[in-house]
């Protein structure tokens, strides 16, 4: 019952900090905009509050429901008005869940996508001339956007950790590499000169494949022989 009548709120909350960053904009950019808010928020209907407070508001109001109810429910007596009452609160505490777990995949879709913004095409290998690279084009794209294989659609690949280490390649060089773990694969990448990119340079590890062993906690005088 509380989901069906709530449902807006989903849409607003993961559409909340596009409405922030596009009043900012035009705070800066348009001065009728700009004097309009700053006329609306000395009105003594908005008690003070800016129109960024405003726009905060529903989230906010939205956590305060449970709050609410279990103030409520401690002043009910009856049996069946209880019942109602623990009831209505865990309707709204799995909204308010779902809520959440909404923003959290949209952030996660978001940062996956500035990474894969920042990453060059996935060549598998190197074609001999033209036509081999026209016939391998099609399959040099990296798709983490996709479903995980085997996982249900509803399971996204995920970023989990990124950073810069030093690979052994060969038997006495080594290589400076970006690497991206995400929830099934690991990428080696490189930066690119003279761009914030990056390009992929190992086939990517499927996570489940990686053996890992332990090497101990290295203290700072084993670290730096």
């Amino acid at each position: 019952m509380f989901g069906s009548l709530f449902t807006p709120y989903i849409r607003y909350c993961m559409e909340e900090e596009g409405c922030m960053e596009y009043m900012c904009s035009l705070l800066h950019d348009n001065d009728l905009f700009r004097a309009y808010v700053t006329w609306a928020e000395k009105h003594q209907q908005c008690k003070q509050l800016k129109l960024s407070d405003r726009l905060a508001k529903p989230h906010q109001r939205l956590t305060k429901y449970p709050l609410l109810l279990k103030s409520v429910l401690r002043k009910m007596d009856e049996l069946r008005a209880k019942e109602a009452g623990i009831t209505m609160i865990s309707s709204v505490e799995r909204f308010i869940h779902h809520v959440n777990a909404c923003m959290r995949q949209q952030q996660e879709r978001q940062q996956l996508a500035a990474v894969v913004s920042c990453m060059d095409t996935y060549e598998v290998v190197e074609g001999s001339n033209n036509e081999v690279d026209k016939l391998l084009k099609e399959f040099l794209h990296l798709d983490l956007t996709a479903p995980i294989p085997g996982a249900s659609p509803e399971e996204t690949c995920q970023l989990l950790l990124e950073g810069s280490l030093r690979m052994k390649e060969g038997k006495d060089s080594k290589v400076d590499v970006y690497c991206f773990l995400f929830t099934d694969l690991l990428l080696v990448t490189k930066a690119v000169k003279k761009a914030e990119r990056t390009k992929v340079i190992r086939p990517p590890q499927l996570v489940d494949k990686i053996v890992c062993r332990s090497c101990g906690t290295l203290t700072p005088s084993s670290s730096s022989t």
